[in-house]
């Protein structure tokens, strides 16, 4: 059985409050596709028993909900 939750770890992340990325672990629930959860910094231990996802260092994550 496929995990409902998803955590993205991102080393460069634009959360509310900073015009600077920052790193950033956000945890989604995939069967309502909402964002649960936002944690400042890398959270790799968060991922046991959920789908991880990696965003590359190149890239700048800009978490929010799309409806």
């Amino acid at each position: 059985m496929a995990s409902s939750r998803l955590v993205v770890l991102a080393p460069q992340a634009l959360l509310p409050g900073s015009d600077l990325p920052q790193t950033a672990t956000i945890e989604v629930n995939t069967v309502s596709g909402k964002i649960t959860n936002v944690h400042h910094g890398l959270r790799p231990e968060l991922g046991a028993n959920a789908e991880v996802l990696e965003v590359d260092e190149s890239k700048i994550l800009l978490p929010g909900l799309i409806e």
